[in-house]
């Protein structure tokens, strides 16, 4: 991964300069009230360009579309919104595709997670530290708060660091760098001293909430000094940036604030640990390389564990092995290189040798989903797509309400040909869920197997909507009206969602 290079770690820097530096406040354990600076832009307004700008980045950014990962990703961020005092916990949450660390939130709700800081984050609560610090920025309404200090200024800057992130996520790191400096800078000349404000503000709200939600407060410092140490040594970083470094005396203000919890709480999940792998496997250039450096210490299993004391040739490289004689579980270090070993097999297509190691997870805990869903995807590689249905349905009905499941089990349903039951789980998703794109996008393959021109419109137009492509989407609404006919009902349907996204579109070009 080489994750020391530059290049995976300047838009980070730049959102610790941005968002992580601490000032001394004449007041360190209140935080301001927000009083009048809010009042140029309401929660509605906010929420509403907030989302019009998530339109705009999603149609720049590649994504990473993983419903596991998604899944995970949601249910950690909700476990610490509802443990800070934000009122609307209508979030959204973008996976984006690179291997750069970079978190953000903005108006709205909307926040985006570089896959990159599963790539370099060693615990859970080193990523929710990440995130708890994003929800304080919401909480405290930061970015509304800067716009009524600096009027259009932060949209033009929401704008810029989109195009950045686009440009480093392509691979383009040096000009991602350049724009993210010049963007800053720009920025910096009236807000750095809100910046800093703030960003104290949201630590001290992140470290709470960690606390409330039964995480490990020093996750956060850890990750700190952790990047602190990553960019020591020569990395070239803007001037700009050189002048605002990660300070160790920022990181022991965290960490003396974290100390003051009396809590042992642990930091660390399976799930996260999974997410990771997968994230791991998807990134990896040479999966062969790495199987074959894995495979030894699975190549008993299961009826003998191999131990790197007893036979040093099976050591495992993702930590220490366990005893042959103890039990296996989901903790086990042998079993996150199981996972590590589908992961890499489905990436090499080669599903037939992932099959037996998921169904050794399956057995040693039947009803773990994230065991389920290797399985399934794994049965899907292999087309065995009746027996996938089978699998996850079975799974659906004692765990329902499952993002990754409902949308695997649609892919299952589609590839057997069983159009109508995947529309039908896929309208009652979509219903929780409308701004969802992969929802769509099976909604789409759904209805194109089924022959439905009208509806497939549909959901072409709802897919260039919630990536910026205003022009295509009303073109498919356009068509969807004509293939509607003499249908009353559908026509006045199209055309309501053609008015609200009419007005959409008006609302991006007015940022």
């Amino acid at each position: 991964m080489r994750l020391a290079r530059s290049s995976h770690l300047w838009l980070l820097t730049a959102c610790l300069i941005l968002g992580f530096t601490l000032a001394k406040a004449d007041n360190e354990n209140a935080l301001p009230e927000l009083g009048d600076q809010t009042a140029a832009l309401s929660p509605q307004s906010e929420f509403r360009m907030g989302r019009a700008y998530e339109r705009s980045f999603r149609g720049s950014v590649p994504t990473l579309s993983d419903p596991l990962v998604q899944d995970y990703i949601e249910h950690l961020i909700y476990r610490l919104a509802f443990n800070t005092p934000i009122t609307d916990l209508d979030l959204s949450i973008l996976l984006i595709d690179s291997t750069d660390i970079n978190a953000f939130a903005v108006p709205g709700g909307f926040v985006g997670l570089n896959a990159g800081v599963f790539l370099y984050a060693e615990t859970e609560g080193e990523l929710a530290s990440v995130l708890a610090h994003e929800l304080g920025h919401l909480k405290q309404r930061h970015y509304a708060r800067m716009m009524a200090a600096s009027k259009h200024d932060m949209w033009w800057y929401l704008a810029a660091m989109a195009a950045a992130i686009a440009l480093s996520a392509r691979g383009n790191g040096d000009a991602g760098m350049g724009a993210i400096a010049t963007t800053q800078a720009a920025m910096a000349q009236n807000q750095l001293h809100y910046s800093r404000q703030y960003e104290q503000e949201a630590d001290r709200i992140g470290l709470q909430t960690l606390v409330n939600a039964h995480i490990d407060p020093n996750a956060m410092p850890r990750f700190f000094q952790r990047l602190l140490e990553a960019t020591a040594g020569g990395i070239n970083i803007p001037a700009y940036l050189q002048d605002h470094p990660l300070t160790a005396s920022r990181i022991a203000d965290t960490a003396s604030r974290a100390a003051q919890y009396p809590v042992h709480f642990p930091d660390d999940s399976t799930e996260f640990q999974v997410m990771r792998l997968r994230t791991q496997a998807f990134y990896n250039r040479d999966p062969k390389a790495t199987l074959k450096k894995i495979l030894p210490a699975l190549g008993q299993l299961p009826t003998h564990i191999a131990c790197s004391e007893c036979n040093p040739a099976s050591a495992n490289p993702l930590g220490p092995t366990a005893h042959p004689e103890q039990e296996l579980n989901a903790t086990n270090p042998l079993t996150l290189t199981r996972v590590y070993a589908i992961c890499l097999y489905q990436k090499l297509d080669q599903p037939a040798s992932a099959e037996p190691l998921a169904r050794q997870l399956l057995q040693q805990d039947p009803h773990r989903i994230a065991w389920v869903y290797l399985l399934g995807e794994t049965l899907l590689q292999e087309k065995k797509n009746k027996e996938a249905v089978q699998l996850l349905d079975h799974e659906l009905a004692l765990s329902t309400d499952n993002l990754a499941l409902e949308l695997l089990d649609a892919d299952a349903l589609i590839a057997d040909h069983q159009y109508q039951k995947a529309i039908t789980q896929l309208q009652f998703l979509q219903e929780h869920r409308p701004d969802d794109p992969d929802v769509w996008n099976r909604l789409a393959d759904a209805w194109s197997g089924s022959g439905d021109a009208v509806d497939l419109f549909r959901a072409k137009a709802e897919l260039y909507y919630l990536q910026g492509d205003d022009t295509h989407a009303l073109q498919q609404m356009h068509f969807g009206l004509q293939a509607a006919g003499n249908n009353y009902p559908e026509r006045a349907r199209f055309e309501n969602r053609l008015n609200a996204m009419i007005q959409g579109h008006q609302d991006l070009k007015n940022q």
